[in-house]
């Protein structure tokens, strides 16, 4: 079960070592997580592309395809899941590598069960936030790029929103119901570029 209550975090463990895999498989589902295991590269980057996962921990030394050419593989993807690259001889160059190729982070071997709990669910919070950055920046975009109106009053208030918006004093909007005070709060919030 994700830490919302709704369906549970999907994992991919690509782990060609088959008596950790089966370990950290066991152990991920026991904290209620929804797992999926690939013994190779390639295996995994068949899965990751037909099934949308939230997290993947890829081992680095895998047959048919590495965990650092998976990864490469899904900077291409639209919505590629947070990627925690597992090795047991790792250098800080690889770690450098995978993380400038978009890993979430990096763990060697041999490393503790809780580490890898609480990797994937900062791993799954990440993805869950950037996907909700994007919803919000899609809803900040319906709004219009302008508001005007044909009452003196409210078209004063709209002349000194951009102004509002360029600083960072706390804004109370006041009116009767009605007037338009949300979607003033709204494009306030717009013309400023916070999210």
């Amino acid at each position: 079960m994700s830490a919302d209550g709704s369906a549970p975090i999907r994992v991919l463990i690509a782990e060609d070592e088959e008596h950790l895999g089966a370990i950290l498989e066991h152990f991920l589902r026991s904290r209620g997580y929804a797992v999926t295991m690939c013994r190779d590269g390639r295996a995994a980057l068949t899965e990751l592309h037909a099934v949308p996962y939230d997290v993947a921990l890829i081992d680095i030394v895998m047959p048919e395809m590495d965990g650092l050419e998976v990864l490469r593989h899904l900077q291409n993807e639209p919505a590629p899941p947070e990627v925690i690259i597992i090795t047991g001889n790792g250098t800080i160059d690889t770690a450098i590598t995978a993380i400038k190729l978009g890993a979430y982070d990096y763990i060697s071997k041999p490393y503790r069960m809780a580490e890898i709990d609480v990797m994937v669910r900062r791993a799954w919070e990440k993805r869950e936030l950037g996907k909700a950055n994007v919803m919000l920046r899609a809803r900040t975009r319906e709004l219009p790029s302008e508001m005007t109106s044909r009452n003196p009053s409210m078209r004063e208030v709209l002349a000194r929103l951009p102004a509002l918006a360029q600083s960072d004093a706390p804004v109370v909007i006041k009116g009767e119901r009605g007037v338009g005070k949300s979607y003033v709060a709204r494009y306030l919030h717009a013309l400023s570029g916070r999210f």
